[in-house]
Protein backbone atom coordinates (compact mmCIF):
# COMPACT_ATOMS: atom_id res chain seq x y z
CA UNK A 1 0.00 0.00 0.00
CA UNK A 2 1.34 3.45 -0.87
CA UNK A 3 0.47 6.48 1.23
CA UNK A 4 0.77 9.73 -0.71
CA UNK A 5 0.06 13.28 0.45
CA UNK A 6 -0.57 14.56 -3.05
CA UNK A 7 -0.33 13.22 -6.62
CA UNK A 8 3.08 12.81 -8.17
CA UNK A 9 5.11 12.95 -4.98
CA UNK A 10 8.32 11.06 -4.41
CA UNK A 11 7.81 7.68 -2.75
CA UNK A 12 10.50 6.99 -0.13
CA UNK A 13 11.17 3.40 0.82
CA UNK A 14 13.32 2.25 3.75
CA UNK A 15 15.63 0.17 1.55
CA UNK A 16 16.59 3.12 -0.68
CA UNK A 17 20.07 4.60 -0.90
CA UNK A 18 20.52 8.36 -0.63
CA UNK A 19 23.32 10.79 -1.40
CA UNK A 20 24.52 13.19 1.31
CA UNK A 21 26.48 16.16 -0.04
CA UNK A 22 28.69 18.14 2.33
CA UNK A 23 28.99 21.75 1.18
CA UNK A 24 30.44 22.84 4.52
CA UNK A 25 33.99 23.46 5.70
CA UNK A 26 34.21 20.56 8.17
CA UNK A 27 34.04 16.81 7.55
CA UNK A 28 30.81 15.03 8.52
CA UNK A 29 31.11 11.85 10.61
CA UNK A 30 27.91 9.82 10.56
CA UNK A 31 27.66 6.46 12.35
CA UNK A 32 25.18 3.71 11.57
CA UNK A 33 25.15 -0.05 12.03
CA UNK A 34 28.81 -0.23 13.17
CA UNK A 35 29.94 1.73 10.11
CA UNK A 36 31.31 5.28 9.96
CA UNK A 37 30.51 7.46 6.95
CA UNK A 38 33.01 10.31 6.64
CA UNK A 39 32.04 12.95 4.09
CA UNK A 40 34.78 15.48 3.46
CA UNK A 41 33.97 19.12 2.61
CA UNK A 42 32.88 19.41 -1.02
CA UNK A 43 32.36 15.67 -1.28
CA UNK A 44 29.36 13.34 -1.23
CA UNK A 45 28.63 9.78 -0.17
CA UNK A 46 25.93 7.22 -0.87
CA UNK A 47 24.33 6.13 2.41
CA UNK A 48 21.43 3.92 3.50
CA UNK A 49 18.09 5.50 4.41
CA UNK A 50 18.69 4.91 8.14
CA UNK A 51 21.66 7.33 8.13
CA UNK A 52 19.39 10.04 6.71
CA UNK A 53 16.59 9.15 9.14
CA UNK A 54 18.83 9.24 12.24
CA UNK A 55 20.80 12.43 11.48
CA UNK A 56 18.29 14.53 9.52
CA UNK A 57 14.91 13.04 10.44
CA UNK A 58 12.46 10.86 8.59
CA UNK A 59 11.26 12.86 5.54
CA UNK A 60 8.06 10.76 5.50
CA UNK A 61 6.96 12.17 8.87
CA UNK A 62 3.97 14.52 9.00
CA UNK A 63 2.51 16.89 11.61
CA UNK A 64 1.57 15.31 14.90
CA UNK A 65 0.60 12.02 13.27
CA UNK A 66 2.43 8.83 14.21
CA UNK A 67 2.25 6.38 11.30
CA UNK A 68 2.50 2.62 11.76
CA UNK A 69 2.38 -0.15 9.22
CA UNK A 70 -0.23 -2.84 9.65
CA UNK A 71 2.47 -5.38 10.43
CA UNK A 72 4.94 -4.52 13.20
CA UNK A 73 7.65 -7.08 12.41
CA UNK A 74 10.61 -7.46 14.71
CA UNK A 75 14.29 -7.46 13.74
CA UNK A 76 16.66 -9.11 16.20
CA UNK A 77 14.12 -8.96 19.02
CA UNK A 78 13.32 -5.26 18.60
CA UNK A 79 10.65 -3.40 16.69
CA UNK A 80 11.42 -2.76 13.05
CA UNK A 81 12.18 1.01 12.89
CA UNK A 82 11.02 1.05 9.29
CA UNK A 83 7.55 -0.18 10.29
CA UNK A 84 7.01 3.00 12.28
CA UNK A 85 7.21 6.64 11.24
CA UNK A 86 7.41 9.16 14.08
CA UNK A 87 5.32 12.33 13.97
CA UNK A 88 7.10 15.36 12.47
CA UNK A 89 7.09 17.26 15.76
CA UNK A 90 8.63 14.24 17.55
CA UNK A 91 11.35 14.03 14.89
CA UNK A 92 12.11 17.75 15.26
CA UNK A 93 12.26 17.40 19.07
CA UNK A 94 14.61 14.39 18.74
CA UNK A 95 16.88 16.23 16.30
CA UNK A 96 17.01 19.32 18.54
CA UNK A 97 18.30 17.13 21.38
CA UNK A 98 20.74 15.33 19.04
CA UNK A 99 22.26 18.65 17.97
CA UNK A 100 22.22 20.19 21.48
CA UNK A 101 19.45 22.76 20.88
CA UNK A 102 16.84 21.33 23.26
CA UNK A 103 13.36 22.71 23.97
CA UNK A 104 12.42 26.08 22.55
CA UNK A 105 15.24 26.25 20.01
CA UNK A 106 13.95 23.76 17.44
CA UNK A 107 13.56 26.55 14.86
CA UNK A 108 17.37 26.89 14.81
CA UNK A 109 17.83 23.39 13.33
CA UNK A 110 18.08 24.49 9.66
CA UNK A 111 20.89 26.91 10.52
CA UNK A 112 22.87 24.53 12.73
CA UNK A 113 26.47 24.17 11.40
CA UNK A 114 26.12 20.39 10.92
CA UNK A 115 22.86 20.79 8.96
CA UNK A 116 22.87 24.06 6.99
CA UNK A 117 25.53 22.99 4.47
CA UNK A 118 24.15 19.51 3.83
CA UNK A 119 22.07 18.54 0.81
CA UNK A 120 20.30 15.17 0.63
CA UNK A 121 19.19 13.67 -2.66
CA UNK A 122 17.92 10.40 -3.99
CA UNK A 123 20.19 8.36 -6.24
CA UNK A 124 18.41 10.08 -9.15
CA UNK A 125 19.51 13.51 -7.77
CA UNK A 126 16.05 14.55 -6.51
CA UNK A 127 16.56 16.77 -3.48
CA UNK A 128 14.81 15.60 -0.31
CA UNK A 129 13.88 17.97 2.54
CA UNK A 130 14.08 16.24 5.91
CA UNK A 131 12.73 17.55 9.25
CA UNK A 132 16.16 19.03 10.06
CA UNK A 133 15.77 21.58 7.23
CA UNK A 134 11.96 21.58 7.07
CA UNK A 135 10.71 21.42 10.69
CA UNK A 136 7.22 22.64 9.72
CA UNK A 137 6.75 19.83 7.24
CA UNK A 138 6.11 21.96 4.15
CA UNK A 139 7.41 19.08 2.03
CA UNK A 140 5.84 15.68 2.56
CA UNK A 141 6.70 12.40 0.92
CA UNK A 142 4.84 9.21 0.28
CA UNK A 143 5.91 5.83 1.56
CA UNK A 144 5.29 2.24 0.64
CA UNK A 145 4.76 -0.28 3.39
CA UNK A 146 7.64 -2.70 3.81
CA UNK A 147 6.39 -6.17 3.06
CA UNK A 148 8.52 -9.27 2.62
CA UNK A 149 5.55 -11.24 1.33
CA UNK A 150 4.92 -9.52 -2.00
CA UNK A 151 2.25 -11.41 -3.91
CA UNK A 152 1.56 -8.87 -6.64
CA UNK A 153 3.86 -9.71 -9.57
CA UNK A 154 3.76 -6.18 -10.98
CA UNK A 155 4.82 -4.70 -7.62
CA UNK A 156 7.59 -7.23 -7.22
CA UNK A 157 8.90 -6.50 -10.73
CA UNK A 158 8.76 -2.73 -10.09
CA UNK A 159 10.71 -3.08 -6.84
CA UNK A 160 13.30 -5.31 -8.54
CA UNK A 161 13.62 -2.88 -11.46
CA UNK A 162 14.15 0.07 -9.08
CA UNK A 163 16.83 -1.82 -7.17
CA UNK A 164 18.59 -2.79 -10.41
CA UNK A 165 18.53 0.85 -11.56
CA UNK A 166 20.02 1.98 -8.24
CA UNK A 167 22.77 -0.62 -8.50
CA UNK A 168 23.50 0.33 -12.13
CA UNK A 169 23.72 3.99 -11.14
CA UNK A 170 26.26 3.14 -8.42
CA UNK A 171 28.26 1.01 -10.87
CA UNK A 172 28.27 3.82 -13.45
CA UNK A 173 29.36 6.35 -10.82
CA UNK A 174 32.21 4.13 -9.63
CA UNK A 175 33.30 3.40 -13.21
CA UNK A 176 33.31 7.13 -13.93
CA UNK A 177 35.52 7.78 -10.91
CA UNK A 178 37.97 5.08 -11.91
CA UNK A 179 38.32 6.40 -15.45
CA UNK A 180 38.57 10.09 -14.56
CA UNK A 181 41.91 11.87 -14.54
CA UNK A 182 41.31 13.30 -11.07
CA UNK A 183 40.22 10.91 -8.35
CA UNK A 184 38.29 13.60 -6.44
CA UNK A 185 36.35 14.92 -9.43
CA UNK A 186 32.85 15.47 -8.04
CA UNK A 187 31.57 18.08 -10.47
CA UNK A 188 28.73 15.79 -11.55
CA UNK A 189 26.98 16.30 -8.22
CA UNK A 190 25.27 19.38 -9.67
CA UNK A 191 24.39 21.00 -6.33
CA UNK A 192 26.73 23.66 -5.02
CA UNK A 193 24.66 25.29 -2.32
CA UNK A 194 21.93 23.74 -0.17
CA UNK A 195 18.42 25.01 -0.86
CA UNK A 196 16.07 25.39 2.04
CA UNK A 197 12.30 25.72 1.89
CA UNK A 198 11.23 29.34 1.98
Amino acid sequence: MTIAASPGQLVIEPDQQFIIINNGDEPLRLLWDSRTYVIEPGDHKVVPFDVVRVYYGDPRSVGKVEQKYDEQREIGGRKNPNAYIAARNAEVDRLAVLYGLYAGREAELPTHPKIKDVVITTIDRIEVFCPAVDPEGLFTYAYREANDNVQDTATLLAVMQRKMEQQQHLIDELAGRLSSDTPDDDEDVGIDVPRFPE
